[in-house]
Formats: C-alpha cells, sequence, structure tokens
C-alpha cells in the first residue's frame, strides 16, 4: 500500500500542472490533501475530476499522470 503523500508533493504536483508558484496553489493544495486525505491515487483522480469539470485549466497534460 501506497503512503499518503505530503503536502510538500501535492503542492509541487499542482503547481507544476498549472505552471504557477507554489504559494499561488497552496489553498486548493490544502484542499485536495484533505479531500484525499493524500493518498495518491485519490488525489489523481480528484485533479482529473477538477479539470474534466473545468474547475482548473491545465497547462499540462494529464497523460503522464
Amino acid at each position: 500500500m501506497l503512503k499518503p503523500l505530503p503536502d510538500e508533493a501535492i503542492e509541487m504536483v499542482i503547481a507544476e500542472m498549472l505552471v504557477t508558484k507554489v504559494e499561488a496553489i497552496r489553498p486548493l493544495a490544502q484542499l485536495v490533501s484533505t479531500r484525499t486525505q493524500g493518498k495518491p491515487f485519490f488525489t489523481i483522480e480528484f485533479l482529473k475530476s477538477l479539470y474534466s469539470k473545468q474547475s482548473i485549466l491545465c497547462r499540462k497534460s494529464f497523460r503522464k499522470l
């Protein structure tokens, strides 16, 4: 079983997806971490869900995720 992702890892993933600084996405990263309990699979699926609902607009593809 995979260990929960630390908040810093979630911040880095989101910042890279949105091509922005970590400080700008920290509230979003905290929300994602709370909703998914840091579980890697659910973190990625939650982000994909936000993207499919156009709640976030990514500058990078999800193909690599």
